[in-house]
């Protein structure tokens, strides 16, 4: 047996061999494989395990030398490949630092990262590294198999939003587009890549399956010792605004002597304490009695709604290692077709605008003529609201659903029945709480904690987007999907106290400023 044992190894060891010399003499040779015959190459029938392995092993490098135009990416790969045989560290972080399959691959483990960081450290005399970010479309032929199209649709996340490598930058996540980390010499041109490697995918995966991959330069970042460490103009850009901002503030702030207020100072004194940070700070603070506020706390839980939808969008490009228990938790906004046919529709906006002038009308006139509602009419109007807002937040839950399909009839009654239930729902509650009967509920939306939040509204809009793609663009590794993505306390506490930066520094001084035009 141990004989047996010996002469195996040999044999394995003797056959690598052959292949390093094969790979070495048929990449110096004076003509490789042309296009023709790249283009022509019999595909297999069927899955090979060992094949399919080797497309993300560390044979990958050896594997495509042979689909290599360009000269010098060749031989700096030739050169990988011979100091990784060699057991050269550099190599072998090279190596490392590429993405490779893993574990949990059927549950949407696709987005292979490998190691940013120590591809862009890696050193070696006059090969510099660089790592791009490939994305790879997988697509199952209509005539594969059922096990086939299973599997793909897996590795694809159950296809919960489509994409293909060629869409534009956007906040919409590529879902279906996978991503895998190369780390390559620099002299390795993206176009050159993404040649290879397709031909090097369709070579060695059987006809039923097809894999289509681009890398985008803006994809790529260079390392080495020769790596500009130089932020671009639009860094400065930024850096410049916010130091203008703030030193504005200050000087306003130093400028402010007095607690004269706004509206009786001349327009040359008011502008001189436009952005006075006491003035600003205690006008945040300042709840008005006159103020509904209800609408306030309305407005807070409309903004924190959007967050988390919002939320949701860049969460689908986190490289989870479970991509398809995320699938099963669609939020019921998902509904984007429906949504680019209607939502910018002024006239399918109509019943919200009509309700809230009906709604002004009516508490002017409450101001004069009082009423009085008995537990009947309460308990009517109470019940009715929840209904309707249980229909618009509940009536599409389905939609969520794997095998689940658009069906324009459905989704028309909801956009239409949904936007006059929402607003015809919201003006009972803002006429409840505001004439005396709104209990608990008007506590709650009246509350300082929810008057002033509201003031941060639209500057929350304008930051979470910020934060998100923050935290997405700076990840280095798969994560685990939980539930605490979806509600992140570290990330809502950041969002709230930049949008309470911004409010201060930009949003109370333009109000100001149209306090001062307008009087």
């Amino acid at each position: 047996m141990l004989l047996i044992k010996f002469v195996w190894a040999v044999l394995c060891c003797f056959a690598r061999f052959q292949l390093t010399e094969q790979s070495e003499d048929y990449c110096h040779a004076s003509s490789c494989i042309s296009e023709e015959k790249e283009s022509t190459a019999p595909r297999p029938e069927k899955f090979k395990a060992h094949d399919f392995s080797d497309l993300f092993s560390k044979n990958w490098l050896r594997n495509i030398l042979p689909h290599i135009k360009d000269s010098s990416c060749r031989n700096q790969l030739l050169q990988a490949v011979q100091d990784l045989d060699q057991m050269k560290l550099w190599a072998f972080q090279m190596l490392d630092s590429t993405g490779r399959i893993s574990s949990h691959l059927l549950s949407g483990n696709s987005h292979q990262l490998g190691d940013y960081d120590q591809c862009l450290h890696i050193r070696h005399s006059h090969i510099r590294p660089q790592y791009c970010l490939g994305l790879v479309d997988v697509n199952a032929e209509p005539s594969a198999s059922t096990d086939v199209k299973l599997v793909v649709e897996r590795v694809r996340g159950n296809n919960f939003i489509q994409s293909h490598r060629s869409n534009p930058g956007h906040f919409i996540p590529t879902y279906t587009t996978l991503k895998w980390g190369l780390c390559v010499p620099e002299s390795c041109s993206p176009s050159s890549l993404s040649q290879a490697l397709d031909v090097h995918f369709n070579v060695t995966l059987p006809s039923s399956v097809t894999v289509q991959t681009r890398i985008d330069p803006k994809y790529c970042k260079h390392g080495g010792p020769l790596q500009s460490t130089a932020w671009p103009l639009s860094t400065y850009l930024a850096i410049l605004l916010f130091a203008t901002l703030l030193v504005i503030s200050l000087l306003s702030t130093y400028l402010d002597q007095n607690d004269v207020p706004l509206n009786k100072l001349s327009k040359s004194e008011g502008l001189q304490v436009l952005c006075s940070l006491k003035r600003n700070w205690a006008q945040f603070f300042l709840i008005k009695k006159e103020d509904i506020g209800c609408i306030h706390g309305l407005r807070t839980v409309a903004t924190f709604m959007l967050f988390f939808a919002h939320n949701t969008i860049p969460l689908n490009n986190i490289p989870f290692i479970n991509r398809t228990e995320l699938t099963e938790v669609r939020i019921l906004e998902d509904l984007y077709r429906s949504a680019d046919l209607s939502y910018i529709q002024p006239l399918h906006r109509a019943s919200p605008y009509l309700s809230g002038v009906w709604l002004g009308f009516l508490l002017h006139q409450i101001k004069f003529h009082p009423i009085k509602m008995n537990k009947t009419t309460l308990y009517i109007g109470w019940s009715l609201t929840t209904l309707c807002l249980s229909y618009c937040l509940m009536a599409n839950y389905h939609v969520g659903y794997i095998n689940y399909r658009y069906d324009v009839t459905e989704a028309a009654n909801y956009a239409g029945l949904s936007s006059l239930m929402t607003s015809v729902a919201l003006s009972w509650v803002i006429l409840a709480c505001s004439t005396g009967y709104g209990g608990f509920v008007n506590s709650f939306l009246s509350s300082r904690a929810m008057c002033l939040l509201s003031k941060m509204s639209f500057s929350i809009y304008l930051v979470q987007f910020c934060v998100f793609f923050y935290n997405l663009g700076t990840l280095r590794s798969s994560r685990t999907f939980t539930f605490s993505y979806l509600v992140s306390l570290e990330e809502l506490l950041l969002v709230i106290f930049t949008s309470f930066v911004l409010t201060l520094l930009v949003d109370l001084p333009v109000q100001n400023l149209k306090v001062l035009t307008l009087r």
